[in-house]
């Protein structure tokens, strides 16, 4: 069963040098633990070994008259059932008496602990609504409809009292709300129609009047202007509001929480008239997968004044999971669709559900292979991909065989059944490999990438295609060789034969336009290919990912509007403090990722140098000069070089500048003492920095825990590694420019500094680098897979056509119907993300597949006619690609945005393909015979690779007016065109 674990599961670089560090990185840290090998403090080992063998003796059953136990008994209430000592007690309510010895104001003041002060203020704010808002509880956004309104009017306010009880009155809200103690009643919605009520005194928000709006408008001017308007000393700032504003508690919440940022800058301009663009309501629901259920029954009614346009449940990944396999049902009416479209091509049920059972068969193979013989564990969502890949050509060579099929019936007329479909498949399975093997070779390229998805999906894919090519030259022929030998008892359908009609319609419409316009085309595709290369390459360009975070919906989803609203609030803002880049210089550790890069939950291990020797004389003074180095760089920030012990030289110095003799204790302190010289001796440098190591602390403050310092191996004590690390003047960024700056700044420095250690003793630098390395990755990887997916297909042209000047002209309309395609995405908003990366390594293989079909038929041609070619390849490519495009079409209409990015992808680059192919490669041949241009790469420049003739006689031998209106029918002859370049293609692939 396929499941999606995580969204962001596999979208990372493996195999990099970052990715390296950054494994490497998180080894030593997972290994620091209390359950890992290593240790920063040497004294808890023996405090570990003690506890161990005071586990090993046996216990002894504890005496009832033992002393100390009746002294812990005193230490309790003379009644153990009314104890509170390590248990909890409900806290009683204000009309209740005191339980044991603890009174009620006691009771409240335990339960508003967490309020700085002990606010009264506060107190009254919290009872009112149960506890203050949280980014923690589920909240929705809303927005103001028009310019003109304002949020703070009492409609609007009704309304958002309105909407709150309409989210309150789910069935399943009352399951997950908070509520007050010893009561059922959830409580209070944080929202601004809640708060006027609060202020004016009423217990609901339902019959607020003007009154109380205008008093409620005088508070927030009062209290928004405070600390301008008084006469306030800088330090009493805080005291001074709370003088003017008696609940600035509470104010507080609703500025951090229910106002936009932007309307609280604008309040200074709108004096005596407040201004709110965006609100919001904070639900008594934390925020948990658990609510799935919650949004499944979710309603939001539609308001007058207001729209809810963002919210937050804490289910935003859960949602996506369960849609992306329920719109798996739009693939089914896409292959519904597609299936449509073959019954009218063969004009058979069994045929049809053959063909599709094909790709399905296909993709269970590749499934199993890629879980049982590969061993990839993980399935990331982009393999979806792969599905409708492998059903735009497992259908586009049943097309194939099925028209050969047909010319070897004719050719073959009387003939055993067995020698037609030598026959048939004599001619098609080469012309069907080479199609597979270009597309599947672009899969397979992918696997150059140093994204784990992008491996993952190009092994899926590419295997999916090959098994499917061998699926067809079995499967396909046997089906239809069964309907030919029962035709009344499998197929019973009469329909207009679709091959007929194409054909019919297609070509004189075709060669009108074509003749008038040959030149003209060359001309405009050929401009195109400048202008969307420009815009490719040069500006736009498709641009790295801007945002850490994966989108998962579209822009306009309320789950991925949040992310971008949620920093108009200063709450949400403040939760998003800015991250400093840390400088963390790693020693004693290889930079080593011995993981599967398959499988993104496998790390591997941590690998120490065997050769690390930090105790010689020499390290001691390179690593406190390196120290000092560091500090006079302008990317280090000294900010907190006074609380942390960033260098562990510098701590073990101070240590040693302690009097050998305590003078508490009259210890001898020695060699760990100020008799001790640096560099010290080796054996005292290890013994006292294992001993400095046991009084230094470390401490753990809100903006992270400091990793730098000695770390010790468990077993023996042994420093085996240690970490310098400092904080940088960069903050982190999703902006590559500015990360690659500060990395390259920063590694080169360390780069020259390494290069001075002595010899056997190196380290590394890592930081904040994840989303830099798979930015780095994008550009680089994709950019390697397309080229080699380039150099293969341009070598398989060539083996095909046998002809340079044709293989020219085919590698330049494929260079077009990429740049054509990736132009019009960059212009519909895409990055160079994952499925973006995909895409592009797919659009190569995609593009050639109509390409090769004319530049082989027009190769093997003598005739060299655009009419005859695509009379015989023109009708059979437009079928295909209109049972391709069906699917995309359908899956454009999902609410998931992999899915529509996939759906837009295969709609554009097959329509391109279909268009350049048709308008812009035959204009090229036509220009290419009309002038005798042709190079013949075994003629010019291999002779004994000399080019075959090809018997036009034995293809004029069939009769030019007969066609095959079914699979079924005998022949009847109808005004048609000579039958030359399908016959001839594979006649020519043959030979190869």
């Amino acid at each position: 069963m396929i499941c999606f674990l995580s969204h962001a599961l596999g979208f990372e670089s493996r195999g990099t040098e970052i990715a390296g560090r950054l494994k490497a990185w998180d080894n030593l840290i997972e290994e620091t633990r209390p359950s890992g090998c290593l240790t920063t403090n040497p004294g808890d080992i023996d405090v570990e070994n003690m506890v161990k063998k005071r586990r090993r003796k046996p216990k002894k059953k504890p005496n009832s008259k033992s002393s100390n136990h009746v002294v812990s008994r005193a230490l309790r209430t003379t009644d153990d059932r009314n104890s509170t000592w390590g248990r909890m007690v409900a806290a009683p309510d204000n009309n209740s008496e005191s339980v044991g010895e603890i009174s009620k104001e006691i009771w409240r003041d335990l339960l508003h602990f967490r309020n700085f002060g002990f606010n009264t203020e506060n107190r009254e704010e919290e009872e009112y609504f149960c506890d203050v808002p949280r980014l923690d509880y589920s909240h929705v956004i809303l927005e103001k409809k028009t310019s003109m309104e304002t949020i703070l009017s009492l409609g609007s306010l009704k309304e958002i009292c309105f909407l709150d009880n309409s989210l309150r009155s789910q069935s399943v809200f009352h399951d997950h709300c908070i509520t007050p103690h010893q009561t059922d009643t959830c409580c209070k919605s944080w929202h601004l129609a809640n708060y006027l009520a609060f202020f004016v005194g009423k217990e609901s928000c339902d019959n607020l009047t003007e009154n109380d709006l205008e008093l409620f408008q005088d508070i927030l001017s009062r209290c928004f202007k405070a600390p301008d308007t008084a006469d306030c000393s800088a330090d009493d700032d805080i005291g001074c509001m709370r003088s003017l504003c008696p609940s600035a508690i509470a104010i507080e919440h609703i500025k951090d929480f229910l106002i936009d940022a932007q309307s609280l800058r604008n309040v200074k301009e709108h004096l005596g008239h407040i201004v709110i663009h965006y609100t919001g309501i904070y639900l008594p629901m934390g925020k948990s997968s658990s609510l799935t259920t919650y949004y499944d029954h979710l309603t939001i009614p539609k308001l007058n004044t207001l729209e809810v346009v963002a919210y937050d449940f804490g289910i935003k990944f859960e949602v996506f999971n369960a849609q992306l396999k329920q719109d798996l049902n739009l693939l089914l009416i896409g292959g519904a669709l597609v299936g449509l479209c073959i019954f009218l091509f063969f004009q058979s049920i069994f045929a049809t559900v053959s063909v599709l059972l094909s790709v399905v068969i296909s993709l269970g193979m590749a499934y199993f292979f890629y879980f049982f013989v590969f061993k990839i564990r993980s399935f990331p969502f982009v393999n979806v991909l792969a599905l409708v890949i492998a059903l735009g050509i497992g259908v586009d060579d049943a097309f194939v065989y099925f028209h050969h099929w047909q010319r070897a019936k004719l050719q073959l007329d009387g003939s055993p059944l067995a020698a037609v479909v030598a026959k048939a498949l004599g001619t098609t399975a080469v012309s069907m490999f080479v199609t597979s093997l270009t597309t599947s070779a672009a899969c397979f390229a992918s696997y150059l990438s140093d994204v784990t998805a992008l491996k993952a999906f190009g092994v899926f894919t590419g295997t999916a295609i090959l098994f499917n090519y061998f699926i067809v030259v079995t499967w396909l022929p046997a089906t239809i060789a069964v309907i030919e030998k029962f035709p009344r008892v499998i197929s019973k359908f009469k329909v207009p034969n679709i091959f007929t009609l194409f054909q019919k319609l297609q070509v004189p419409v075709f060669f009108m336009y074509f003749n008038l316009f040959s030149y003209c085309l060359i001309i405009f595709f050929l401009g195109l290919s400048v202008l969307s290369a420009y815009f490719v390459f040069y500006d736009p360009k498709l641009t790295l990912p801007t945002e850490k975070d994966f989108k998962l919906f579209e822009n306009y989803h309320p789950f991925e509007r949040y992310t971008d609203l949620k920093t108009k609030f200063l709450a949400g803002v403040s939760k998003e403090e800015t991250i400093v880049l840390p400088l963390r210089f790693v020693f004693g550790v290889s930079p080593i990722d011995n993981g599967n890069f398959l499988d993104p939950l496998s790390s591997g291990n941590l690998v120490l140098k065997e050769e690390f020797n930090a105790s010689s004389e020499a390290v001691q003074i390179w690593v406190l000069d390196f120290c000092r180095k560091l500090r006079r760089q302008n990317f280090t920030d000294l900010t907190n070089t006074q609380i942390y012990k960033n260098c562990f030289m510098d701590s073990l110095l101070a240590f040693m500048e302690r009097p050998c003799l305590d003078p508490v204790t009259g210890t001898d302190r020695s060699p760990c003492c100020q008799n001790s010289t640096f560099p010290y001796l080796p054996q005292v440098f290890d013994f006292c920095l294992a001993e400095s190591a046991k009084v230094t602390i470390l401490p753990m403050f809100n903006t992270g825990f400091i990793h730098a310092g000695p770390r010790f191996r468990r077993k023996d004590k042994k420093l085996v590694a240690f970490i310098i690390e400092y904080d940088s003047i960069y903050n982190f960024t999703s902006s590559f420019v500015e990360m690659d700056t500060f990395y390259n700044q920063v590694e080169n420095w360390f780069t020259n500094e390494i290069q001075t250690a002595p010899s056997s003793f190196n380290g590394f630098f890592v930081s904040y680098l994840e989303f830099y390395d798979l930015q780095l990755s994008l550009s680089h990887g994709t950019m390697i897979s397309v080229v080699t997916t380039l150099v293969i297909c341009f070598c398989i042209l060539l083996l095909c056509t046998r002809n340079i000047s044709v293989s020219f002209c085919a590698a330049l309309v494929t260079f077009t119907i990429v740049t054509t395609t990736f132009a019009t995405l960059i212009k519909m908003g895409w990055e160079l993300n994952v499925l973006e990366s995909a895409s592009i390594s797919l659009a190569v293989g995609l593009s050639m597949d109509y390409t090769l079909h004319y530049s082989v038929a027009w190769s093997a041609s003598d005739e060299k006619s655009v009419k005859s070619v695509f009379k015989a390849v023109g009708p059979p490519i437009f079928v295909a690609a209109l049972t391709t495009v069906s699917p995309s079409l359908v899956m454009m209409y999902s609410s998931v945005l992999v899915y529509r990015k996939i759906g837009i992808f295969i709609l554009i680059i097959t329509t391109s393909s279909l268009i350049c192919s048709c308008s812009f490669l035959l204009p090229l041949l036509r220009l290419l015979s009309q002038i005798n241009f042709s190079w013949s790469c075994w003629s010019s420049f291999v002779k004994c690779f000399s080019a075959r003739k090809v018997n036009s006689q034995f293809y004029l031998s069939v009769p030019t007016e007969c066609h095959v209106l079914s699979l079924n029918s005998s022949s009847t002859c109808i005004n048609t065109y000579p039958v030359i370049a399908s016959n001839i293609e594979m006649e020519t692939l043959s030979h190869i």
